[in-house]
């Protein structure tokens, strides 16, 4: 049962906010870690400057907690989000942040202290290049104009995926039928893992009978991934969500923390970096595949 917790007028965060780490935490099968994430978020906020807890700034310092927390060491990885605010991408901060988290973050780079904005030179002409050339690698039937280019700038996993699929009206979701177009009046329904054959009739009067809620049909379930051992030469993910960019290919080498993957997690862009130094030999995922905390991604020997 939820109540008045004061914990919230200690960390500040709003209900909308909190709301969305309940549900980054539930999506990470972690939500026995919520207090903990609670007590950082506070920390997070002061290391950032004390940014607001306001679209979209909430979002990078709700999301670097859970990721602290996830990890059990505090900015093992820094998104690609958080990297900004230290680095100057999103204007001064209302006070100065960390500066040695900012080192950390920057790596030698200068942060920037001007407007950023002015930093911005026109990149549409480079993404109209960029964009033909995925259009010519994955043999794609459009035309690289402006709102495809924007598309596909804006979602450039979603937007390839759609593009690819533009004459395949079955990999889209089916406009529904119109109440008179309806062959059948009988739905099925299942509550709380119970089954229940609910009928209507022309006058809108209904009838239900329970069953027993039928199996997943071999078609529904999802397909199990290898999960990673405690081999320090095995890179395991340790969020879940989908894989955005792969850094590295089979036979290259690698040194210790370079970033081989970049995971989109929660939102945000999140850094995966090389456990130890070696050459990879094999690489178990692919772009756009979803990955759960555990699952094997590379072998590195």
């Amino acid at each position: 049962m939820r109540g008045v917790d004061s914990r919230i007028l200690i960390s500040q965060v709003p209900g909308g906010m909190l709301t969305n780490l309940e549900n980054q935490l539930k999506e990470q099968n972690a939500s026995e870690k919520f207090d903990e994430v609670l007590s950082e978020i506070p920390k997070v906020r002061e290391d950032l400057g004390y940014i607001p807890l306001v679209t979209p700034t909430s979002q990078i310092v709700g999301t670097q907690s859970v990721i602290n927390v996830l990890n059990g060491e505090r900015y093992k990885s820094i998104t690609k989000e958080t990297r900004g605010v230290l680095a100057g991408e999103y204007g001064a901060t209302p006070a100065p942040v960390n500066k040695e988290l900012q080192e950390k973050a920057l790596d030698g780079a200068a942060a920037i202290t001007c407007r950023p904005a002015d930093l911005i030179n026109d990149s549409f002409d480079d993404l109209v290049e960029e964009f033909k050339k995925v259009i010519k690698d994955n043999s794609l039937d459009i035309e690289a104009n402006e709102d495809n280019t924007l598309i596909y700038a804006l979602f450039p996993e979603i937007g390839l995926n759609y593009f690819k699929h533009l004459d395949d009206p079955e990999f889209f979701e089916q406009r529904p039928l119109d109440i008179h177009q309806q062959s059948s009046s009988s739905y099925l329904v299942t509550i709380d893992e119970k089954e229940f054959s609910v009928t209507i009739d022309e006058n809108n009067n209904f009838d239900i009978a329970t069953g027993s809620a039928s199996n997943i049909s071999p078609n529904q379930s999802q397909q199990v991934k290898p999960q990673a051992s405690s081999v320090s030469s095995q890179l395991n993910a340790p969020l879940g969500g989908n894989i955005f960019k792969i850094l590295i290919a089979e036979g290259q080498t690698v040194s210790k923390d370079q970033t081989l993957i970049i995971l989109e997690a929660m939102k945000m862009e999140t850094e995966i970096k090389s456990p130890a130094d070696g050459v990879i030999s094999n690489i178990h995922i692919q772009v756009g595949d979803a990955v759960a905390p555990g699952d094997l991604l590379i072998d590195i020997a």
